[in-house]
């Protein structure tokens, strides 16, 4: 996988991050600094990084569900948005800003994994 083809947001908030960014340029210091404080709630919100939303962050190789980092295997889920419910959504976003997760949320996160790559295949 190179640069991440996605963004984790709802057409709602995209369309919001994207009215917020417009004002960066604003002539007056406080709504420009105003602007960029809810964009970066938003952002953090949503479970994402300024990285993640600008493309700047790569992976060479494939995580697999036993070993790697959980967040690039946050990262591969969640670019499967449409085959997550909700709790797993919300969980996947949540820890992908942790240093450190837990053997319990661990073992969810492989389960999450092995079954979106037993769809995908």
């Amino acid at each position: 996988m190179g640069k991440l083809d996605f963004c984790a947001l709802d057409v709602k908030s995209a369309e919001r991050l994207r009215r917020l960014c417009g004002k960066f340029g604003g002539d007056y210091e406080t709504e420009r600094a105003f602007a960029a404080l809810q964009a970066d709630k938003l952002i953090r919100a949503n479970g994402l990084t300024w990285d993640l939303i600008l493309g700047g962050t790569t992976s060479t190789a494939s995580p697999s569900a036993s070993s790697g980092g959980h967040y690039e295997l946050c990262v591969e889920a969640l670019s499967l948005g449409d085959m997550l419910n909700d709790a797993e959504r919300e969980f996947l976003r949540n820890i992908s800003s942790f240093n450190e997760i837990s053997e319990k949320q661990r073992a969810w996160l492989d389960r999450i994994i092995g079954r979106l790559r037993a769809k995908a295949a």
